[in-house]
């Protein structure tokens, strides 16, 4: 398996952002997440990604919902 130097870079600038030292300074958890390093991940993978999509998805149906049902209402 070979990898690429930008490939490497990014991964060890993740890493050393996540080793901060000072904790004001350190990456977060969600911002690792977002790191460049984890963009070339087919969205499959990036599980944070697609929870956020699906709690999305799901809002906008229950919010359809709501207007179908306050629709029915009003035609009472």
């Amino acid at each position: 398996m070979t990898v690429d130097d930008e490939e490497h870079r990014a991964l060890f600038d993740l890493i050393s952002h996540m080793l901060e030292y000072e904790p004001s300074h350190r990456l977060t958890l969600k911002d690792s997440l977002e790191h460049q390093f984890f963009r070339k991940l087919p969205l499959e993978y990036r599980l944070h990604e697609l929870d956020a999509i699906e709690a999305t998805q799901e809002r906008n149906d229950s919010s359809k919902n709501e207007c179908r049902e306050r629709s029915h209402s009003l035609s009472r």
